[in-house]
C-alpha cells in the first residue's frame, strides 16, 4: 500500500521541524528530558553489523492456536547495565514476530539485584519489580 498525501503531510512536518514531536509526546503527557536541538535521525532500522539477542528463554501462551501474551524470562544473578539496552530489543522483536503483547519477566536472587535491574530506564512502562529468594 502506497502511503497517502495525509502521511506524507505529516512526516513532512516533522522533517521540517523535528521539536514538534517534543511539543506532541507533551499533549499526550510523555515527559520530555531538557534538551539542546531537536534532529532527525535515520528512520531505516536495517543491521549491517549482524548482533545475536538471545533470551534465556520464551514462553508463548497461545488460545485457539495463536500466541495471545509472550513472556520473556531472563535470570539475573547481578546487575548487568548493558540488559537496560538488550531487554527492549527483546522485546520489540518478539513483538513483531509472535504479533501479541510481551512481557519482560526477570528471576533475581535478591532485592538489591531486582531494584537495580528494575528497567526504568528502558521504557518498560507496565515493568514492576519483586524479587524471589
Amino acid at each position: 500500500m502506497s502511503p497517502t498525501l495525509e502521511h506524507e503531510y505529516l512526516i513532512e512536518l516533522v522533517r521540517n521541524r523535528p521539536s514538534l514531536v517534543t511539543t506532541l509526546l507533551a499533549e499526550v503527557g510523555v515527559a520530555v528530558p531538557s534538551f539542546d536541538r531537536a534532529r532527525l535521525g535515520t528512520a531505516d532500522f536495517a543491521n549491517c553489523r549482524p548482533t545475536e539477542y538471545r533470551a534465556d528463554s520464551v514462553v508463548l501462551l497461545d488460545r485457539e492456536g495463536k500466541p495471545v501474551r509472550a513472556v520473556v524470562l531472563e535470570v539475573q544473578r547481578r546487575y548487568d547495565k548493558r540488559k537496560t539496552w538488550s531487554w527492549p530489543v527483546y522485546l520489540s522483536t518478539l513483538r513483531a514476530i509472535e504479533e501479541c503483547p510481551v512481557v519482560l519477566l526477570v528471576f533475581c536472587q535478591d532485592d538489591k539485584t531486582a531494584e537495580d535491574c528494575y528497567p526504568s530506564s528502558t521504557s518498560l512502562s507496565s515493568a514492576r519489580r519483586s524479587a524471589w529468594t
